[in-house]
């Protein structure tokens, strides 16, 4: 019997997360020090990508659940709580590093291409390509848990302590609706959702990477 999509899914998962601990970005996280530059650059990008995201989760929840998605769409909202996190850390506001509004940069901007196009072979799999997200930040802030790294005098304990609590019920929710729907649709519908959500892993750690690139 094949495994749920979802544990393959979360495989795929498992099997990179030693590269996001490789990632400096995700090594600063855990030892509670990035170039205030590094987080600045990190924010801004992950605003533009959040207002995208969000209108395409609802466009793709709106096709696939109305009702869950009116039960969730807060939680992607709530983003924003550990954007302050990170902008308490760096000394800086929103609206500060958002005015004027800053260019997309290229794994941003190719990033969302993907999930937009895989959101255009159907809703199923717009869904996969979408739910990489939520499965890289809640296994790797419960790693970072399982390594002390959220300890009171880390000023990003709260950021790892957001994706590790917060999100995961998000995270698990997304995997059980994509369980549901997945006996619902061809096979090769099932492979080709497994091919987006790893490239969008792929693109979660470059998105990391891109955040220490220079303006």
């Amino acid at each position: 019997m094949q495994p749920a999509i979802s544990e393959q899914m979360q495989q795929t998962v498992q099997t990179m997360m030693p590269q996001f601990g490789a990632n400096s970005f995700v090594q600063g996280i855990a030892t509670g020090d990035l170039p205030r530059a590094v987080v600045i650059n990190y924010v801004q990008q992950d605003n533009i990508y959040l207002q995208r995201f969000l209108n395409l989760y609802q466009r793709v929840l709106g096709q696939l659940s109305p009702e869950l998605l009116a039960n969730t769409e807060h939680d992607i909202r709530m983003e924003n709580g550990a954007h302050q996190v990170l902008l308490q850390a760096a000394q800086t506001t929103t609206k500060e590093i958002m005015t004027p509004w800053p260019p997309t940069k290229n794994v941003t901007q190719t990033y969302l291409q993907h999930m937009e196009s895989a959101a255009k072979q159907s809703a199923f799999i717009g869904l996969a390509s979408m739910q990489a997200c939520p499965a890289v930040y809640v296994t790797l802030a419960n790693q970072l848990v399982a390594k002390d790294a959220n300890v009171p005098t880390n000023p990003f304990a709260a950021w790892i302590n957001f994706y590790a609590g917060t999100d995961d019920g998000f995270d698990q929710t997304m995997f059980h609706e994509l369980d549901q729907l997945s006996p619902t649709v061809a096979n090769e519908d099932r492979q080709e959702a497994l091919v987006v959500f790893q490239k969008s892993c792929e693109y979660e750690l470059a998105f990391f990477a891109q955040a220490e690139e220079e303006n």
